[in-house]
């Protein structure tokens, strides 16, 4: 299965909103879309419940590349019911 990066991805234009869920991989997509993110700003809707590890590592490697971000950790009520996110909007 082909990959490619956020950044690489999002090359030349203002990404306002990114969403990722994938399954475990959410700190190799972050280093995939450092530029964008530190960059552009945008909200991110990011899985945090893959890996115990992740609510400590993930909101601190956002906040190196967003010093400015509010991070909000959330579980909605839907199924999965272990399903964990992190919402960050720029302040």
């Amino acid at each position: 299965m082909p990959v490619t990066t956020i950044d690489s991805v999002a090359a030349g234009r203002q990404m306002t909103m990114i969403k990722m869920d994938v399954e475990g991989a959410e700190v190799q997509a972050i280093f995939g879309g450092r530029q964008t993110i530190g960059s552009c700003k945008p909200k991110l809707f990011v899985a945090a419940y893959h890996y115990d590890i992740d609510l400590f590592r993930l909101p601190l490697l956002l906040w190196e590349l967003v010093p400015e971000y509010k991070i909000y950790l959330r579980k909605h009520p839907y199924v999965p019911a272990w399903e964990l996110n992190f919402i960050c909007i720029e302040k």
